[in-house]
């Protein structure tokens, strides 16, 4: 179940778990690979971390160590879980919690159950009896791809724009100035392209959509996007990625990720 106690909760959804037996909290982040936490965790958990190079964290430069631990999250036991250690979660909201993404639903049949707040992981021998095997008429099914171990990536539309990708990353916890969480990020070039104001973009850098954001034949209104010249994302392997999608345009659904067919389900 999802940790509803958690205040980030509501924009980042919220697990209980431990690592190397010490509880804490986890967040679910598309955006990452297996674990990702803070250098004052990592400390505080006396690990024993390596430099690994520099990156992009948190839409920023940062330096990241590479560790393992031993992850127990429901009824999963992880051993030797490749978790990285980044200066960019230093005193932010997550200093002392853990971020999981996509590496660790990879290993199953998985289940973002936003409704219901849940997460369902099945591993694959077990796939018939998942939850998501059910006939349900009010399902939509779409392919996704991936770019290097864990980006996650689908077509999509926003506005006018047809046939765009969109990174889907459930990490994005950025709001309008009237407290409404971003469901797109984007390049203020793309904005500039539908027609957006120039002078509106140069004094936010949120902004209320006008159009419809589609993810495959899922389509919603009444979106806020954030915008900035560059996102650094927009090229995974020689595919344009136009936006990132995220965690207040997914909630509406319970979504599973099929890994093994590179599938996406999303139900109402």
């Amino acid at each position: 179940p999802f940790y509803k106690a958690d205040p980030l909760n509501p924009y980042i959804p919220a697990v209980e778990l431990s690592i190397n037996g010490t509880p804490l909290i986890g967040h679910f982040d598309t955006g990452g690979p297996f674990l990702i936490m803070s250098t004052k965790l990592a400390s505080e958990l006396s690990l024993d971390i390596s430099y690994y190079g520099e990156g992009n964290c948190n839409n920023k430069d940062a330096k990241v160590w590479f560790t393992q631990t031993s992850l127990d999250f429901g009824e999963l036991r992880g051993q030797n879980v490749p978790t990285l250690v980044s200066d960019c979660l230093d005193g932010s909201a997550v200093e002392k919690k853990v971020i999981f993404g996509t590496n660790l639903l990879q290993r199953f049949l998985s289940t973002v159950d936003y409704p219901n707040s849940k997460f369902v992981l099945t591993p694959f021998g077990q796939r018939p009896f998942h939850p998501a095997k059910r006939n349900i008429i009010t399902s939509s099914e779409m392919n996704f791809y991936m770019w290097s171990d864990h980006f996650m990536f689908a077509k999509g539309s926003l506005g006018d724009k047809k046939d765009i990708n969109f990174f889907v990353d459930t990490g994005l916890v950025s709001f309008h100035n009237d407290g409404r969480q971003a469901s797109v990020f984007t390049s203020t070039q793309t904005l500039l392209d539908l027609g957006y104001d120039k002078k509106d973009l140069e004094k936010n850098q949120s902004i209320e959509l006008s159009g419809v954001v589609g993810l495959g034949p899922l389509l919603q209104s009444d979106q806020i996007a954030i915008h900035q010249e560059q996102i650094p994302f927009r090229n995974f392997g020689g595919v344009k990625i136009s936006g990132l999608i995220a965690h207040a345009f997914l909630n509406k659904y319970r979504w599973t990720i099929d890994f093994e067919n590179m599938k996406y389900t999303f139900e109402e």
